[in-house]
């Protein structure tokens, strides 16, 4: 299931960067607009205080860097 999850969010986090890198106007840092992305439409799909916004965005410069 976790394997399942992160590889379920690696996707997410990949298409929200080439929309992020399509986009003309960027008023956010790409860490700043996955980051909101995460608070306002992911965040909310996981039990409370199940998943931690700082671990979602170590995960996300990780992915980054590939």
């Amino acid at each position: 299931m976790v394997l399942c999850s992160r590889s379920l969010l690696a996707d997410i986090v990949k298409i929200k960067m080439e929309h992020y890198d399509m986009s003309k106007v960027r008023s956010q840092s790409a860490e700043e607009y996955l980051k909101a992305f995460f608070e306002a439409e992911l965040k909310p799909i996981w039990p409370q205080g199940w998943i931690q916004t700082r671990s979602v965005a170590l995960f996300t410069v990780n992915l980054r860097k590939i």
